[in-house]
This record gives C-alpha cells, sequence and structure tokens, in this order.
C-alpha cells in the first residue's frame, strides 16, 4: 500500500524528550473529550463586595498584612503579646512597634488561582468559536457564523447544539447563554481501560535471561551477558541508575554510541544489530525513558480479548483494550441506552460506541511504537450494513438500519401563546447571564424552555427503529480518526516513538479472499483508514512515515499456531519522536473534528482514492 505524503526515512533519535528514570509514570489514560477553558461570563452592573471570613489584620509600616484575625480584639492581643516580648536592640520585633491594626480592603485580596487540570486529548471546537464570537446574535446568525468558521455538521449533531439553534433561529441568543447552553447539552465522554500493571506487562528481565548471547557478535554478546547479569539486581532507582550509566559506558565501547539510554541509537546507525536495538528499547522502558505502559491504576480489568486477530499473538507487548462510551445530556438523556455487543469485562459497557486494541511493538529502527490492532465499533456497524444493503436492493431501509429518534431534533413552537412564553423566559436568561451569571433560577428557566418545546413535539412511533442511539462520530472514518487522535496523546503521555497501523494484508493473514471479512478490512484499512490517518496528521503536525514490523506467525497457515516463522510487515505510522511542534499540539489537545467544508470526490484517474462520504466500518472482533 501506498501512503501520500510519507516522509522516506525514519526521524533520528537525537534529541528526543526523555522522562528520565522513574520519573514518568503514566498513573491514568488521558482525558477524552472535554473543555479547553471555562468561560467567565461577561457582568455589567454593580459588583458585590465578597465577603471576608477573617476581615482584620496587623499590618507593618509599609502596609501590608501580616496576619488575618476574625476579631479586632484578636489583632489587639496579637500586637500586645509581641510588643511585650520584644528583646531589646532586636532590629525584627522592634519594627513591630510600627505595626498597626485595620481591615482588610476586599479589593485587595486576590482570587485563588484554578487548579491546574491536564488539558484533554480532544476538544469540541465550536465551543472555542462560540467564546470568540460577537456578544449576542439569533440563532441562524450563530449557525452562519460557526459554519464560515469550519465547524462540521457532524459536530453540530454530536454536540447537540444543531438542533438547539435550529429551534432558535429567530431568537436573539447571548454568547454567556449560548456557551451555558453547549455545557448543559454536550455529551460527557469516558474511556475504560483493560490491561496489566507495567511492571508485571513489561518484565525486563524476564525477556533478556532467555536470550542466547552466543549468536551475537563479541559487542553485542557482551551487552546481552551484561543485562542478563545486573538486572535482577535492579532494586530502586538508584541502582538502576547505575545500571545505566555502565551500559552506556559498554555501548561507547562497543560501537561508538554515546549516552545510548538517554539518546537511544541513530536510526542510521547499521552496525547495531536489530535483536540488540530490540533490546535496547526494552530497557528505556523499563527504566521509564522511553515508551512507558500505564500503572495499575489506570486499568479497571484485565483485557478480554488478547489472542483474537493481534498481529503475531506472542509478538507485541503490552497489550490493552480501550472501550470508549459517552452520556447524554438535555433532552437526551431519556433516548434508549445502548450496551455494547462485545463484553470487556469490567469497562462501562452503556452507551459505549467505539473499541481500541493495541500492542507495543519495536519497528526495524529500533522506534517504540504504540501498534493499532483493531478500531472497531458496535454500535454503529449494524445500523450501517443495513442501510449499504438497502441501498444495494434499491429497497427502503429497515427498523434495524435507522437509529432510535433523538431528542434534541424538535419541531418549530408554532403556538403564539408558548412562542410568548418562551421569549419571555429567554428575556429573563438574559438578565441574570448579564447581572448575576451564577444565579440558581438560570437551571429552571433553561427547563421550562425545554419543557414548552416538549409540549409540541410530535409522538414518536414506537417500535419503528433500530432501539439503538444515534451515538457520536458515527461515520467510519471519524471515529478512526477520533481514535488515532486520542493514542496520539496516549503515546506522548508514555515517551512513545509513535503510532503505528494495521493495513488490509495484516488484518487478512489467514482468511480466505472471498470471506465477508477479507473484503470488509480491504475496504476500512485501507482508503478509511488511510483518509483518518491524513486529517489526524493535519491537525496533530506528526509525521506520517512508513515503516516495518516483524512479527512471529505460524509457518503452514501464516497466522496462528506455532509462530515458528518472523515476517515483516509495511505499516504506516504518525511519528512524534524529534517533533516538538507535534508534542506541544498534541498536549494542549486537538479538535475532535478536522474543519468542515463540502470533499470532492476524485475520480480515480486523477488520484488514489475517493474522498467522498465514507459509511463503510470496520469488521467484529
Amino acid at each position: 500500500m501506498k501512503y501520500d505524503y510519507m516522509k522516506e526515512v525514519v526521524p533520528p533519535l537525537d534529541g528526543y524528550a526523555t522522562g528520565g528514570i522513574g520519573k514518568l509514570i503514566v498513573r491514568k489514560a488521558p482525558q477524552v473529550i472535554n473543555k479547553l477553558r471555562e468561560w467567565a461570563p461577561q457582568i455589567t452592573g454593580k459588583v458585590a463586595t465578597p465577603k471576608l471570613k477573617k476581615p482584620w489584620a496587623v499590618f507593618d509600616e509599609k502596609g501590608n498584612p501580616i496576619i488575618d484575625f476574625r476579631l479586632k480584639k484578636d489583632a489587639n492581643t496579637w500586637l500586645k503579646q509581641e510588643k511585650g516580648s520584644t528583646p531589646a536592640g532586636d532590629d525584627y520585633y522592634t519594627k513591630t512597634l510600627n505595626y498597626k491594626i485595620g481591615k482588610i480592603d476586599p479589593k485587595t485580596v486576590k482570587p485563588p488561582k484554578p487548579k491546574k487540570t491536564d488539558a484533554p486529548a480532544m476538544f469540541f471546537r465550536s465551543r472555542e468559536e462560540i467564546i470568540e464570537g460577537p456578544p449576542v446574535m439569533s440563532g441562524q446568525q450563530w449557525k452562519d457564523f460557526l459554519a464560515k468558521r469550519g465547524i462540521r455538521d457532524a459536530e453540530m449533531m454530536d454536540t447537540s447544539l444543531g438542533p438547539w439553534l435550529n429551534v432558535n433561529l429567530k431568537n436573539q441568543v447571548s454568547k454567556n447563554d449560548l456557551v451555558a447552553k453547549f455545557d448543559s447539552i454536550v455529551p460527557d465522554f469516558n474511556v475504560s481501560v483493560l490491561g496489566e500493571d507495567f511492571n508485571a506487562g513489561m518484565s525486563l528481565a524476564k525477556g533478556i535471561q532467555s536470550i542466547d548471547s552466543t549468536v551475537f557478535s563479541p559487542e553485542s554478546g557482551k551487552i546481552i551477558r551484561f543485562l542478563q547479569a545486573q538486572t535482577q539486581n535492579i532494586s530502586d532507582n538508584k541502582s538502576a541508575k547505575e545500571v545505566l550509566t555502565k551500559l552506556d559506558d559498554i555501548f561507547d565501547n562497543a560501537y561508538g554510541i554515546k549516552n545510548v539510554t538517554t539518546e537511544g541509537i541513530p536510526a542510521n546507525n547499521i552496525s547495531v544489530p536489530y535483536e540488540i536495538k530490540q533490546v535496547m528499547t526494552d530497557v528505556l522502558s523499563a527504566s521509564r525513558r522511553r515508551g512507558v505502559g500505564m500503572e495499575g491504576s489506570a486499568f479497571i480489568d484485565r483485557p478480554k480479548h488478547g489472542t483474537s486477530q493481534v498481529l503475531g499473538s506472542t509478538s507485541g507487548k503490552n497489550y490493552r483494550e480501550f472501550l470508549f462510551n459517552w452520556k447524554p445530556k438535555g433532552p437526551r438523556t431519556t433516548e434508549p441506552t445502548y450496551k455494547y455487543a462485545h463484553s470487556f469485562g469490567a469497562a462501562e459497557h452503556e452507551n459505549a460506541f467505539m473499541n481500541l486494541r493495541v500492542t507495543d511493538r519495536i519497528d526495524e529502527y529500533g522506534n517504540k511504537l504504540i501498534f493499532v490492532e483493531e478500531i472497531q465499533s458496535d454500535m454503529h456497524q449494524p445500523i450501517s450494513a443495513a442501510i449499504r444493503a438497502a441501498e444495494k436492493a434499491g429497497k427502503k431501509i429497515p427498523k434495524g438500519g435507522r437509529y432510535a429518534p433523538r431528542l434534541d431534533v424538535d419541531v418549530p413552537v408554532d403556538s403564539k401563546a408558548n412562542l410568548e412564553q418562551m421569549a419571555n423566559i429567554q428575556l429573563q436568561i438574559d438578565r441574570l447571564l448579564a447581572t448575576k451569571p451564577n444565579s440558581p433560577k438560570l437551571d429552571l428557566l433553561y427547563k421550562q424552555k425545554e419543557g414548552i418545546r416538549g409540549i409540541e413535539a410530535p409522538k414518536i412511533a414506537k417500535g419503528d427503529h433500530s432501539g439503538v442511539p444515534e451515538g457520536p462520530f458515527k461515520n467510519s472514518q471519524d471515529y478512526m480518526e477520533f481514535a488515532i487522535k486520542y493514542l496520539l496523546r496516549v503515546a506522548k503521555d508514555g515517551n512513545y516513538d509513535g503510532v503505528a497501523f494495521s493495513t488490509p494484508t495484516i488484518k487478512n493473514l489467514g482468511k480466505t479472499l472471498g470471506d465477508k471479512d477479507y473484503q470488509g478490512n480491504i475496504i476500512a484499512y485501507g482508503d478509511i483508514l488511510k483518509n483518518a490517518i491524513r486529517k489526524a496528521k493535519a491537525k496533530s503536525g506528526a509525521d506520517l512515515v512508513e515503516t516495518s514490523i516483524g512479527a512471529k506467525i505460524d509457518r503452514s497457515t501464516g497466522r496462528y499456531g506455532s509462530e515458528d516463522m518472523i515476517k515483516y510487515f509495511s505499516a504506516p505510522a504518525l511519528m512524534l519522536k524529534g517533533n516538538k511542534k507535534a508534542l506541544e499540539k498534541i498536549a494542549k489537545g486537538l479538535p475532535a473534528y478536522k474543519e468542515g467544508g463540502l470533499t470532492k470526490t476524485v475520480p480515480p484517474e486523477k488520484g488514489p482514492l475517493p474522498y467522498g462520504i465514507l459509511n463503510d466500518v470496520v469488521p467484529p472482533l
């Protein structure tokens, strides 16, 4: 497979930002989607003076408060005691004679700094654009404003912002009101991770002991024997540092490569055997300098599908499963719930919409990569399949091809009385947002507005749908791009070199040409995944390369079994190593959706791929 815009060489290891021994600890998975910043509504009118719990203070000669008190008499008592204990000739205590007691000016009290939290892996850009918008516009003007800034219809629907604006096209909506409404209706996202503790899943000593050092050159054999003798003696950070320092010296003498445990092996080096590169990558992982797995606290259960559709099931390490779910808010809270078809143990299955399965692998250049074994959506697959089958047969889409009706998609309010009441409620909301943005009355007013819409909403025909709610990222390419962006953040947090992906060749190992899954893999892990990778590259700034990954497979079947043969597979990868700009972008969070706009279909003779709307889904586990 050919991937456009690929660099021909793997970026070198030099300059890689290491985490240091024992300092890089990944205790939990990153947040999935959340807001980037709090929004402080514009406040007009008089601001009330805050009441201080300790309004009295003792001030020094420069007017700076020394200590606060609830009562004035407590301040007097403290100052008298200080004066009574003043030693003669002590400059510090002499100055207390000039101290004064007075009230603290509330205006001089600095508000507490907000608690610093990590940026989420992704965010909805529509909220950021609203914050940058004008103070007030009509619902239609807000829709046009967001469309001009590239906010896709898919994002407008996933956030419920589009349906809400559709029923407020003629109403004037303030920026404050719209941000508050967005936060009250946008769904929450969560991820459950299944895996094993870093120490259990990445045992360095156990793997090295099984290597036969006699088959290597004298230089390589010396390195292997040193590690076999020393890794079992590592008990703490101090002993680990001593071992790695000695390893630097041995590697320098053997291959002339300095600081190998911090800077790695240069990609253009051809003197170091591939097996030694693999060993060194494991050493850096175990010493928490590069490609660090998650702690046990990040996992809610052990993996449940470890040997299914995994490239050379004994080749990859640190196998993990990610299950993503969403929790609707606003009008959608009473829609049907969906339980994910495949079981992932203790993971949250309610309203799960997709899953990921990954392993850690080392490519032929010695890069430590998160390798995507599978991207799958049980929620969207049956509906997409039913739609495709109906369209192919020229028949009407059956109920199995329709999502349950969305309760946030309401008809416009027609009743004059209800329209007047809604306008009155909106006026009250705007006044409160302008004067008392934290008023508890706001929630009640929002509920009253939704209640009026509910009166005029049409009754839903029961049983005329699949019963599956319309979850987010329902397009295959969109949820693949979502998965890639999330894994880029996981890779960044763990100091991995990048993220690599399965291809149709890899997914179809051992499958028959005419199988349904065979053709599905060609589509899903071909055109759809390639487009998703390109979009993730554009947003993250990661380097798109083509690498080679070795895996043990069965010589007779080409898939599972004895796994007695090593075969190398070409695979696309998004590399982060040495790319400071990409790391900075990913650390700040990536937009969940790329900019909108119509996509054109490129004729086969003019381009390698059809770039239209793609609804094909990934085959099941």
